[in-house]
């Protein structure tokens, strides 16, 4: 008799083991194949920020709904709570795990508002980008032997995020302009969106934790990235319904309550608006094309 398969209702988060002191870990990998059950392939998220250079070889993975494959020397990244997993690999590079407040608010900025298919660039051998990875890596390999060397390691990871988010805003047309109290604004309020949107859904409700005027916070949001404050609400939620749609075996009607909705008819409503299609619809479109691989 064959087992009944489990409702899987959670996606799985990994968590990395960064140094209490740096926040960070840095390592250089080499991948040939990976067997089925290697914890790379299933489907997560993160609870931190994943940087990356690929400097040879190719790497195929799928983020978010995104399928893409990396060739040559790449240098790329995956947000916090966006869900990846490795189709394919057969390469070699850098690698670096950190907690958000490892980077500073403009990089962060920069980093938050690219879809997968523009979270990566790639890079010419002499690139600079490059060439700091290997440093970071050298320092990191050496025999620690007073504090300042953490300050240095830290430093470094900080002016590779630094240049790869004005690298990136360069080669997506974007201003990289010096960090400005709006930069900050809008970091806190998309922290807040990240934490809270499940239950706050008003831009209302964002403004009083941040102290400031609606008025004043769909300025600076407008102002920043094009749309309002409400629109980044929305899509947050929305993109946490997708996500559950795919990689779990929830109904609509249990999604709806999981992102804070007491009409589950309302949010299929809202889901086709934004979408184009239903909740259902949507599930069986894209779990046909994450399911072609493990």
């Amino acid at each position: 008799m064959s087992k009944k398969k489990k409702k899987q209702d959670i996606i799985p988060v990994h968590t990395a083991e960064l140094a209490n002191t740096t926040g960070f870990t840095v390592e250089y990998f080499e991948v040939g194949t990976e067997t089925e059950d290697s914890p790379a392939l299933e489907k997560h998220r993160d609870d931190h920020y994943v940087f990356y250079v690929q400097d040879s070889g190719f790497t195929e993975i799928l983020v978010d709904f995104e399928s893409l494959r990396l060739e040559g020397i790449v240098a790329g990244y995956i947000r916090p709570g966006q869900i990846h997993h490795y189709i394919g690999r057969y390469s070699s590079g850098y690698f670096i795990a950190a907690d958000p407040s490892v980077l500073d608010n403009h990089s962060r900025m920069i980093f938050e508002y690219e879809q997968p298919s523009r979270q990566y660039i790639n890079l010419e051998s002499t690139s600079p980008l490059l060439r700091c990875m290997q440093l970071l890596l050298e320092n990191v390999n050496q025999p620690l032997h007073h504090a300042v060397q953490l300050n240095v390691q830290r430093s470094l990871v900080q002016a590779f995020t630094g240049m790869f988010a004005a690298a990136l805003a360069q080669h997506h047309g974007r201003n990289s302009k010096p960090q400005s109290r709006a930069d900050g604004l809008l970091i806190e309020f998309r922290k807040l969106v990240k934490e809270h949107s499940m239950m706050a859904k008003s831009a209302g409700q964002y403004a009083l934790m941040l102290n400031i005027s609606t008025a004043y916070l769909n300025e600076v949001v407008k102002q920043q990235t094009g749309f309002t404050a409400s629109y980044w609400i929305q899509q947050e939620i929305l993109l946490e319904a997708r996500r559950l749609l795919v990689h779990t075996d929830l109904t609509a009607k249990e999604i709806a309550y999981r992102t804070g909705y007491d009409d589950p008819t309302y949010f299929s409503r809202l889901f086709k608006k934004v979408t184009g299609c239903s909740p259902l619809d949507f599930r069986v479109r894209h779990r046909d094309l994450s399911n072609q691989f493990p």
